[in-house]
Order: structure tokens, then sequence, then C-alpha cells
């Protein structure tokens, strides 16, 4: 059974991203990537923020990243911020975003055969769910083990 393909309305390169506007409501996007085809979203960062996003509702293997105006994988800390799970796994990315302009990448997993990429590239529907938030705490919970009592040090900035 084949997969019924949804009309592609997300751009295909970083010229083009679909725009999307983030806040602390989860914003969801739904659209398909096959074999040649990658969809980018853009998003405006104004200050630090948290960022969650998850691309759910796979019937193949798909991937995601955070990439940069030229294409490049963002990272944080030293890691970058991409999911590359295999199959219909979940893909997430959570992490603290400095503002800046960044975009969203959705491309289809590896093709099974790399000598025949046409026709052994998953296609795949997905869903993609974001939010991003300002308020960001950096809060720290631990725990007196002697006296049993949890606490929280609350961190400002």
């Amino acid at each position: 059974m084949g997969l019924a393909a949804m009309p592609d309305s997300i751009g295909n390169t970083i010229s083009n991203a679909f725009p999307i506007f983030l806040g602390t409501n989860i914003k969801t996007f739904t659209d398909s990537v096959e074999f040649g085809d990658k969809d980018y979203y853009k998003f405006t960062l104004n200050k630090s923020s948290s960022f969650n996003l998850a691309l759910t509702g796979l019937t193949a293997n798909a991937d995601v990243a955070i990439v940069d105006a030229s294409d490049a994988v963002v990272s944080v800390g030293g890691v970058p911020l991409q999911s590359l799970n295999q199959g219909t796994l979940i893909e997430t990315i959570n992490t603290i975003l400095a503002p800046g302009d960044y975009f969203i990448r959705v491309l289809p997993g590896s093709p099974t055969d790399p000598a025949n990429a046409a026709t052994t590239t998953p296609s795949t529907n997905y869903t993609l769910n974001v939010q991003s938030d300002t308020g960001i705490q950096t809060d720290l919970v631990w725990r007196n083990y002697s006296s049993g009592i949890n606490g929280i040090w609350r961190m400002d900035g």
C-alpha cells in the first residue's frame, strides 16, 4: 500500500522557507517529504528562549535539524541540534536558543539502497509540533538525603 502524499506546501529551500511564529502555545504543521524533497520552516527569536520540537506521525524514516541561513546544523554547547532516529520513532529537539534567525529542516531518511536512492528513499507524512518560551528558568532541584527534604534554588537570568 503506497503512501498518500500530502500536497507540498512548505518551502523546499532556505530562501523560500515557510515562516512560523513561535510562542508558548504549541504550533502544529503537517506535510510530507520524499526523495529529493526537504522542508524548511523559518523562525526568529528576539530573546533567549527554550525551544521544543517533536516530529511525529511518521510512516517511514525522516530526520529533523535546526540549521542556520547557510543550511549548516546549529550547535549549542558543542551538541548539534538534530534528531536522526531510525524508522518511525519520534524525532525531538529540546534546547535553549540565543536570539536570532533559525530554520527547521525536515528531510526523508537515508535510502535503503544508496545506488538506487530515487526508488529506495522513504516517503513519509509528518506532523511538526514546535514551541518556544522566553520565560527560561534555570532553577535547580536538589534532595537533602539526610533530611529527606527536596529543595529548589531559584536562579534569575
